[in-house]
Order: structure tokens, then sequence, then C-alpha cells
């Protein structure tokens, strides 16, 4: 199951129930940051087809390790970029089953590209995060994407952020099925200009009117 969108002493925790969890009886997981240690539990993942598929080969992971704090204040999709997280998630055993994170925005926007170049609509005020997770393929179909997701959206490095999402191929059944257990509802029906459906959850409902284009915040910009 897979979707797109630290250093020093790892700081874990544990999710359990409470307002986030009622969305959804699922496992306990345990976050820790993701370090280059724990590599070699994660990569195997990397070598399956649908993971292949759907995020990349075994250097992914590696990337995502190389690249973390590296585009702080550049513009992504019309956000600016805060800062990153990564985590890994244990089940009760002590198990690495499951590999999460995303950065961290300065808003929310719906994002696209026309012949005039980026059009942005949609805006939402308020620190956004998007996620992109990939669950270890022998542990497919037990709720831990669910339970990672739910856990992320719970941890107090992102108690500030006001809008999670995960951009899913509309195809990806397993993770638009994950998403919408974790509380997350499609944004649009239709898939973006690079084929994804966001799916969104706010920690309260956005009141306010959206304007139907936004100028791109300040910062580098990166493709």
């Amino acid at each position: 199951m897979t979707s797109s969108c630290c250093a020093g002493r790892p700081l874990v925790w544990r999710y359990s129930d409470g307002r986030l969890a009622r969305t959804l009886k699922t496992m306990d997981v345990v976050l820790a940051p993701f370090t280059r240690e724990l590599l070699p539990a994660v990569q195997p993942w990397f070598e399956h087809p649908e993971v292949v598929r759907r995020l990349g080969g075994p250097q992914w992971p590696v990337r995502n390790l190389e690249l973390a704090g590296t585009g702080l204040g550049e513009t992504f999709r019309g956000r600016r970029v805060l800062r990153d997280h990564s985590w890994v998630a244990y089940d009760s055993s002590g198990a690495v089953v499951a590999n999460i994170g995303g950065e961290v925005y300065d808003r929310w926007c719906r994002y696209s590209e026309g012949p005039d170049g980026a059009v942005i609509e949609a805006v939402e005020p308020g620190l956004s995060m998007g996620l992109a997770y990939v669950v270890d393929p022998r542990r497919w179909r037990q709720g831990i994407g669910t339970a990672a997701l739910l856990a992320v959206m719970a941890a107090p490095e992102v108690a500030d952020v006001m809008l999670f999402a995960a951009g899913v191929e509309p195809d990806n059944v397993a993770s638009v099925r994950c998403a919408a257990a974790a509380g997350m509802r499609p944004d649009h029906a239709e898939p973006d200009w690079e084929g994804f459906v966001y799916y969104l959850r706010r920690r309260q409902p956005f009141i306010g009117a959206r304007p139907s284009a936004a100028p791109v915040p300040p910062g580098p910009a990166r493709g």
C-alpha cells in the first residue's frame, strides 16, 4: 500500500485512542524518526512491483533521506515549503511496518499548469502537510496504512498543521480506502493535471471564501 504527496535521539510515542482515533478502530503503531540506520528494514519493500510502480525503486527512501531539509523556503505547487518530517511505524511486536512523511507548507491550494503557466485556485490559509507513505507489502490489508496516517495527524511535531493531504491515483484502490478510513475526503472528483486525486483531512472545517486564483508565494520555484 503506497501513496505519493531527523537526527538525534528518537522521540518515540504511541498512537492510541483519542479524538482522531474515533474515525476507525485500528491497531496501535509507534512512530520514530526515519534514519539511515533503518534503511535495511525499509528498502526491500521498494522491490515489490506495485511499490516500484507507485513510488519508485530502492533508491526512493535513500533519496528522501538525502533531500531531507534541503528544500526549505522553496515553492512547490504553489505552496512554500516550511519543513519536512519522515517517520517509520512500528507494530506492537517492534517490527518496522510503514514509512510515512512529507513536507509542511504555508498554505493549501489546488495547483495546475496550463498554456499560460501555473494556475493556483482554492487557496486555504494555515499550514498544510502533503503525505506519502508505504507499508511493508507483507503487511498489506491489515489497517497499518490507516493507523500510520492517524498517528501522524496526532503527532505533536505537526500539531500546528491544519490540513493533511495525500495524492492518490484513482486506480490505487487500496490507498483510496486507506485514506478514506483515516477520515480523508477527495478535494475534487476528477484527477488533477498529474493524474492524482488529493484526499484531505482538516482539523476543523474551512470557513471563508477561497480565492479563484492566487499568486505564487515568494521563494525559489521547485519543479
